[in-house]
């Protein structure tokens, strides 16, 4: 008796994860201007095809986890740079999916490194007067995250609904 059915249940369970860890079908944004050194940015499926060391799909769990912790690490940093969670809210993008988040990924040598470039506002109004962008590097090789500040500005206000905007002066 062949068995057919576990490759579509294998296929689609595994498509499922990637759905929801935010890797299939899904290019993201790259929103960063300034980059971390002269490496190139690159993506998570880029890095886990370099690497035969390990399985494709553990290898997207473990990058997709290694995403998310570097997402938390810079929030929270923009966050500290900015008088701390109490004083500043920080973009929803920051707080969602991480494959969702402004970022970009770059290999380096021996380490990995994810450059967040996201935007602050004082809880008590609307408008984001901050951007951060935040370098967090993390080395498989010590198992050690670094999180270095690239730069902390005031950004001129803007609403928080600037699509809006965009349609509005399109008009």
């Amino acid at each position: 008796m062949r068995n057919i059915g576990v490759g579509k249940y294998w296929a689609t369970s595994s498509l499922s994860l990637m759905l929801s860890l935010g890797l299939a079908g899904f290019t993201p944004e790259l929103k960063a201007h300034v980059v971390a050194g002269d490496h190139s940015a690159t993506t998570i499926v880029d890095i886990c095809k370099a690497d035969s060391t390990i399985e494709p799909l553990q290898c997207l769990s473990e990058q997709s986890t290694n995403l998310n912790r570097a997402k938390n690490l810079a929030r929270q940093r923009g966050e500290k740079d900015n008088g701390g969670v109490g004083v500043v809210a920080t973009e929803p993008s920051m707080h969602g999916p991480s494959a969702e988040s402004p970022y970009q990924v770059f290999l380096c040598g021996d380490s990995i490194e994810y450059v967040f470039t996201f935007r602050m506002r004082p809880r008590a109004t609307a408008d984001y007067t901050y951007e951060s962008q935040v370098r967090v590097a993390y080395t498989d090789k010590n198992s050690e995250w670094i999180i270095d500040t690239i730069y902390n500005n005031a950004i001129r206000a803007t609403p928080i609904s600037y699509s809006e905007q965009l349609e509005a002066e399109a008009n």
